[in-house]
């Protein structure tokens, strides 16, 4: 589909071929592990007394999650601090890749927005390179989502 594209922008990627990507879903994936949208998810309270780890949470206490942090805990990544599209602990996951949350209240766009991740990203490659700031990162705030505070800087080039 690149150089249907290529002579046509319009051109529409047919679902199909979004299956035939999966280095592609595998690098959106880590981006999700270390930029997640939301930085920190609703509270829960615990419902009855529970042990996490070695870590005695009580009935009736409020529990945060915060993926920006579980998704770099050295206990359950390997190399945290550091992308890595190929990693194997996204075969399985179980609960600690939490982007979009978990569980009944996770979020029912999730499947959708790696979908259309996939496709605006497939379109934008074909027409543009694209050069970003590797110090862009420490631009980065969280609040309920996580944003750049101001700029991001970077270099968009039409491709020939």
């Amino acid at each position: 589909f690149g150089e249907a594209y290529r002579r046509d922008p319009s051109h529409v990627i047919p679902y199909s071929e979004l299956d035939k990507l999966p280095y592609l879903e595998r690098v959106i994936l880590e981006t999700l592990r270390l930029k997640p949208p939301a930085p920190r998810l609703m509270p829960r309270i615990a419902k009855r007394d529970l042990k996490l780890g070695n870590l005695d949470i009580k009935e009736d206490t409020v529990v945060w999650t915060v993926p920006y942090l579980s998704h770099r805990n050295p206990w359950q990544w390997e190399d945290p601090w550091k992308f890595n599209p190929d990693r194997k602990e996204f075969e399985d996951c179980n609960l600690k890749f939490v982007p979009f949350s978990a569980g009944k209240r996770s979020c029912i766009g999730q499947f959708f927005a790696i979908m259309e991740s996939k496709i605006a990203i497939t379109k934008l490659l074909l027409a543009l390179d694209v050069e970003c700031d590797p110090e862009a990162e420490k631009n980065l705030i969280a609040s309920i989502t996580l944003k750049v505070t101001d700029e991001l800087p970077s270099t968009v080039k039409l491709r020939a």
